[in-house]
């Protein structure tokens, strides 16, 4: 009888029922050694490999590092489940299991462990004794890795209990991910892992982990904490990880770590619900959405950087810093943070993703156990120990030697090419000269010897020269001209080049000419009663002497406008004779002749704010504006005219409405177009 075989009758049933099954053991290919490891494809072979790890039947020899690799998704549903009996966990107390596992990214599906222990106390065993249930036991020194943990249920009372391992002693765990069930009435419970553990010869790592699964401790008297990704920490790190599961316990409960005294976590999100009920070492808000429970003491300090969660009923008084709301999950500023430190471990594509995920390992590329790689090419096949292969995959060797190839076909490799020739000229494609319009196609050879096509598009077109059209126009000064969208209003030649419908290049040319305002100014006088109707005016009789300004705008022999300004100054007449100005009231008065001067006062109806030339860079300078947008907004109110600005930006190019306020308080009202010229 083994050693180990007799630690579990004298731990009165401290391994689970073991299930009834008609599964056969069959020894996988492999030797279990890190060079030559178990290639697993079925459940008997991975009962052959619980066996050899747990040390039951003497037919078998002990190796608790056995290596090996998972070659198949394994469906357990034949193995353990309600009808069948408890899955026996792999590695356990005093035969823990310390080699590497790598499930290839595949799945165990239908795992199903309920285990019910009669020991009460952990005194019983001693101090030292770690309890483990899981797919795996006990992990001490060991390493899991790439292994999903699909579907199944998981109950203990005893101990600690992870989908993937109970218990980690200095263990690695990476890319290991669980959609089961896990529920505890225990002192530890996590969702991949139980509880992390020091006392190996490497320190513990939970790296690139994930839950989805339910994770629960009902355990008032025992419960010490349950989290997403682990449920209890002695010490280690946890990296890159993720939980969007339930979480929920009567104690230290966390959306990735549940009680994390001397834990590191870095890096993580959790997305799940995270519920404590309070237990009889814990307090109800023991709660976190990162971590239930953090210490801050010098020796068992926890350690929380650059996390990330977002739990609707989780206690965020200790994990408030790390707290985002769920549309920074969505919109991928959380993924953007995550990958900022760890670039190349997350992805997340936007509208698609709702939360940031894994980029999946290339596990083919790094596999220390592929012993041979080969390409061979499209078409052809590889003959690998009798057998010919012509498809990329890996393939097991002679069970003996522990050889495995890995094939690789390189595809047929497709260039395309477009060329466009003028007519008359040729294109050498291989040894072919060609004249003419086509699709063509050419068999070579790439760099690896495999066959490669090469399609040409070949277009030919007229040879082609150059034409020139030269446009000339004028404008009025102020107006714009648009040149095929592009707005001139000083004079000069502007080119735009174009490609007609032969593909060829095609140039115009325009001459702008601008044509002056005239603008004139004509001064007169009339009596008190008399009117006015020189020079195209018509002012009716003025009762009241004084100054008076009036304008008119006529079109010039060039078609520009022509500004004409009045300066109208009506005399004061006596009582007694009303043909004759009262000199001494108007003693600045002389009689005067029109004549021709520059306006004192003119209102343009175009701004050029962008220029910036000192030319109309300022509308009205000197007078009250009040200036207006389209839908009514006040833009400006300015006792010194408008410098085109709102809110102390230059405002979009456009029309405006305009109030003016002249010298004599007489108001004006008008639009200005805002223009930004080129």
């Amino acid at each position: 009888m083994k050693k180990c075989l007799i630690v579990l009758y004298l731990l009165l049933d401290f391994f689970c029922i073991e299930a009834t099954t008609n599964v056969s053991l069959v020894k996988p290919c492999g030797l279990g050694t890190p060079e030559c490891p178990y290639k697993i494809g079925t459940p008997g072979e991975l009962l052959y490999f619980a066996e050899v790890v747990n040390d039951l039947l003497d037919s078998i020899p002990h190796n608790p590092g056995a290596c090996a690799v998972l070659t198949n998704d394994i469906d357990l549903s034949e193995v353990c489940g309600p009808e069948i009996g408890s899955w026996t966990s792999i590695g356990y107390y005093n035969c823990y299991y310390q080699g590497t596992f790598d499930g290839r990214d595949h799945r165990i599906e239908n795992l199903y462990l309920y285990s019910t222990d009669v020991i009460k106390s952990d005194i019983e065993l001693g101090p030292n004794v770690f309890w483990g249930r899981g797919f795996f036991g006990i992990v001490y020194d060991g390493s899991i890795r790439n292994l999903i943990i699909g579907s199944g249920y998981l109950y203990t009372n005893k101990g600690h209990l992870g989908a993937v391992a109970g218990c980690s002693i200095s263990g690695t765990m990476y890319n290991c991910h669980n959609f089961a069930t896990v529920e505890g009435d225990c002192v530890y419970v996590g969702g991949v892992v139980g509880i992390e553990g020091c006392g190996g010869m490497a320190e513990n790592k939970v790296e690139k982990c994930s839950n989805v699964g339910k994770v629960t401790n009902t355990s008032y008297e025992k419960g010490w904490g349950v989290g997403g990704v682990v449920g209890g920490y002695g010490c280690g790190v946890t990296r890159n990880c993720y939980n969007i599961g339930t979480v929920e316990g009567c104690g230290r409960a966390g959306g990735v770590v549940g009680n994390a005294p001397s834990a590191t976590i870095i890096n993580c999100y959790s997305f799940g619900y995270v519920k404590s009920n309070g237990a009889k070492y814990s307090k109800v808000y023991d709660c976190g959405g990162i971590a239930g429970y953090m210490s801050d003491n010098e020796d068992t300090k926890t350690t929380i950087a650059d996390c990330y969660c977002n739990n609707p009923s989780a206690s965020v008084e200790s994990n408030k810093e790390f707290f985002y709301p769920k549309e920074d999950f969505k919109n991928g500023t959380v993924f953007h943070k995550l990958d900022s430190l760890y670039p190349g471990i997350w992805t997340q594509h936007i509208g698609v993703d709702s939360l940031p995920i894994f980029i999946k390992d290339n596990l083919l590329e790094q596999d220390e156990y592929i012993h041979k790689v080969k390409y061979i090419c499209k078409g052809d096949s590889l003959e690998y120990n009798g057998k010919f292969y012509k498809e990329t995959g890996i393939y097991n060797g002679a069970c003996e030697d522990c050889t495995e190839l890995y094939l690789k076909v390189r595809e047929l490799d497709t260039t395309s090419l477009m060329v466009k020739i003028e007519e008359g000229m040729s294109y050498k494609f291989g040894d072919d000269l060609l004249t003419e319009s086509g699709i063509y196609t050419r068999l070579t050879k790439n760099h690896f010897g495999c066959d490669s096509v090469i399609i040409l598009d070949l277009q030919t077109k007229p040879v082609c020269k150059p034409i020139f059209i030269e446009i000339f126009e004028t404008i009025c000064e102020g107006d714009v001209y648009d040149f095929d969208g592009d707005l001139y209003s000083k004079k000069g030649k502007y080119e735009k080049k174009y490609i007609n419908s032969m593909d060829c290049d095609s140039f115009v040319l325009l001459n702008l000419d601008v044509l002056p305002k005239s603008v004139t100014l004509i001064k007169d006088t009339i009596n008190q009663g008399e009117s006015y109707s020189n020079y195209n005016f018509s002012v009716p009789e003025q009762g009241k002497a004084g100054k008076y300004s009036f304008k008119q705008i006529l079109l010039n022999q060039s078609g520009c406008d022509s500004i004409v300004n009045l300066e109208l100054t009506v005399l004061k007449v006596k009582e007694d004779n009303p043909t004759t100005p009262d000199i001494e009231d108007n003693p600045s008065v002389e009689p005067e002749t029109p004549d021709v001067e520059e306006p004192e006062l003119e209102i343009p109806n175009i701004f050029t704010p962008y220029t910036e030339d000192g030319i109309n860079d300022v509308f009205m300078e000197n007078y009250t504006v009040f200036i207006y947008d389209r839908y009514g907004n006040l833009v400006c109110n300015s006792d010194n005219g408008w410098d085109g600005k709102y809110k102390g930006v230059l405002a979009d190019p456009g029309t405006y409405v305009y109030v003016l306020t002249l010298k004599n308080g007489e108001k004006k009202k008008g639009t200005i177009k805002v223009l930004k010229l080129k």
